[in-house]
């Protein structure tokens, strides 16, 4: 192979690397942070009109997405996800985690609960299996068109300590 067919078959295997890296994270291109170093993506959009203690997300589709990877990267067997949320949508919750085995959420990490959607409060405890450092969380609050408004999320060990919690 000749030096310049070798620079440009290197310069080819980068893009092909910048483009995968770049697609993990279109979910959230442009999306600001907020509280704790979450992001909306998906289908969700921030509804700036939301009151100074909860965050309010608008989907239009069948994939709205809350998501951080400023958690705490220390390993978690079993954990738990507490959040406060209520919610004008439709169809299941479901809640994602990264690890620094599987990097990408996906359906191998996913735990799935009924949301109540009838605009009221309710507390919503979520078991996690990482059994590996954790990297990231996703909660997605709907399977469809509607919203959500998050007051708080937390998230303890088996033991029940608070290894991380975002409130609004």
């Amino acid at each position: 192979m000749t030096p310049i067919r070798y620079l440009a078959c290197l310069a080819a295997l980068q893009l092909t690397l910048l483009s995968t890296l770049h697609s993990q994270d279109s979910a959230t291109a442009g999306s600001p942070d907020l509280v704790g170093g979450w992001k909306v993506g998906g289908d969700a959009e921030l509804d700036s009109s939301s009151s100074k203690k909860s965050v309010k997300l608008i989907s239009n589709g069948k994939d709205p997405q809350f998501l951080t990877n400023d958690v705490p990267k220390i390993f978690l067997e079993t954990g738990k996800v507490h959040f406060r949320m209520k919610s004008l949508g439709t169809g299941i919750g479901r809640l994602f985690w990264s690890t620094d085995k599987v990097l990408a959420f996906d359906d191998s990490h996913v735990a799935t609960f009924k949301i109540e959607h009838d605009d009221q409060w309710h507390d919503y405890a979520v078991e996690i299996t990482p059994n590996a450092p954790l990297t990231g969380l996703r909660l997605d609050p709907s399977t469809g068109p509607g919203e959500a408004e998050i007051e708080t999320i937390r998230l303890e060990d088996a033991n029940g300590k608070i290894l991380f919690q975002a409130e609004y």
